[in-house]
């Protein structure tokens, strides 16, 4: 983020872009409500009305696979205001307008430390994500727009200082290893391995592709999952369970959005076998021959990432600016009935990791009941011959679901079936084409 929590409250005007703060990110929400409370414009740029506990100037909604280009079209909007030339492939990625419903006189005055942009977990898992990230980086740097983004994790900006990304420098391997950087996540899983190394998933829940992965991870020799819990996946495609603690019964650090380290002890003992994963990822580079696992407790490798991490990046906490020219690609839709629409998949409020979907008492509760429903918008509703209550079936990644249908204040062509718990997990990608038909056994189809 490119703003302590403690200024929130400063802002004259706040653009929200494809993210529910208020379920994403409820201690961020609550200083945005303080923000608001002080008389902060608030407007929306989402797939979904949402439900806010402040007021907002307007929501404008956009599907998916639009918001990309509605995104350009505001940076656009706003580098004129400035007097700077968009680029060409800014130019190239935008639609001919702002999306309908956005003011621009509004939008003109995003800039300068009174206003910021927010992007939610849509922009994470979007396909395009990366284009849409280097659009506002832009604006930033243009204008001086603040930019407010959010990790997927609790611990995504400590992993990146980690150097856990492919591409890092934080930490300074040996000399081959930075010249053969390794692969994404994604790339692992679009280019199957032979072996694979799970640290901490279930791989149907917690992955951007579920289909893909369960089927990289089907084919591979060998598969090793260090896990707290079983997994009726795991089971049937890792070669091993390594058990090993949650992450209460370990010590560690966070590092916040705002780049503060924050450590804490462990409050129990893992049970059994179990121990810390770093322990077991130190045994295992131990076995293996490799350089950096000789530790011998956490505060030894809290100490080797810090001053490695400054130097590598003396931010801290920015976001790193992506390549333009790695655009997202979309899995292909298989050619089949019923009607193509963009699904939006992000994880539910109680679906975001192994320990919160294991807790009987939260899946009881409304929120986490609502990731057992799609919902769509009257227009889309009104194609598929369905109202709330009947059924529809989703089909994507080489998979199908039949799930109750709910018609609400949804884009056009969307449909939000959440991963993380219920029958969304298991299907492709998490943002990404699908084909809707009514089901058959519903009162609709008849």
């Amino acid at each position: 983020a490119d703003i302590a929590l403690t200024e929130i409250p400063t802002l004259e005007r706040m653009l929200v872009i494809g993210g529910n703060p208020r379920h994403e990110q409820p201690m961020l929400n609550h200083w945005f409500r303080k923000a608001a409370l002080a008389g902060a414009q608030f407007r929306v740029l989402h797939c979904e009305t949402l439900d806010l506990n402040y007021p907002v100037a307007g929501q404008t909604l956009v599907s998916p696979e639009q918001l990309p280009a509605a995104v350009a079209a505001i940076v656009r909007e706003c580098l004129r205001s400035v007097q700077v030339m968009p680029p060409a492939w800014l130019v190239a990625m935008a639609g001919r307008d702002l999306p309908e419903g956005l003011d621009a006189a509004w939008v003109r005055e995003l800039h300068g430390p009174g206003a910021a942009i927010h992007l939610g977990a849509l922009v994470n898992a979007h396909p395009d994500g990366g284009r849409i990230r280097a659009a506002l980086r832009l604006l930033s740097e243009a204008n001086g727009v603040r930019l407010i983004w959010t990790s997927d994790g609790p611990n995504g900006v400590g992993g990146r200082l980690a150097g856990a990304l492919p591409h890092s420098q934080a930490l300074q391997g040996s000399t081959s290893n930075r010249r053969r950087p390794g692969l994404n996540a994604r790339q692992m899983i679009e280019r199957p391995r032979r072996g694979y190394l799970l640290l901490g998933i279930d791989p149907e829940h917690d992955t951007w592709d579920a289909a893909a992965t369960r089927t990289a991870l089907e084919a591979a020799d060998c598969v090793v999952a260090l896990t707290a819990w079983r997994n009726p996946v795991l089971d049937r495609v890792a070669s091993v369970l390594l058990p090993v603690g949650a992450f209460s019964e370990s010590s560690g650090t966070y590092v916040s959005m705002e780049g503060v380290w924050q450590s804490f002890p462990g409050i129990a003992a893992p049970p059994g076998d179990a121990r810390p994963v770093w322990r077991v990822l130190r045994v295992l580079g131990n076995l293996l021959g490799l350089e950096g696992f000789e530790y011998e407790d956490r505060e030894q490798i809290t100490r080797a990432v810090q001053p490695a991490s400054a130097a590598g990046s003396p931010a801290g906490n920015a976001q790193p600016l992506p390549s333009v020219d790695s655009t997202g690609r979309s899995t292909p839709v298989e050619q089949e009935d019923g009607v193509l629409a963009w699904r939006v998949g992000v994880p539910g409020l109680y679906g975001v990791d192994p320990l919160v979907r294991r807790a009987e008492s939260l899946q009881a509760g409304s929120h986490a009941l609502d990731a057992a429903v799609a919902r769509i918008g009257p227009e889309l509703a009104d194609r598929l011959g369905v109202v709330s209550g009947d059924r529809v079936r989703i089909r994507q990644g080489g998979q199908s679901v039949s799930v109750p249908v709910r018609v609400a204040g949804v884009a056009d062509g969307t449909v939000i079936l959440a991963s993380g718990t219920g029958p969304g997990s298991g299907l492709g990608p998490l943002v990404g084409p699908v084909r809707l038909a009514a089901d058959p056994g519903s009162p609709a189809a008849h």
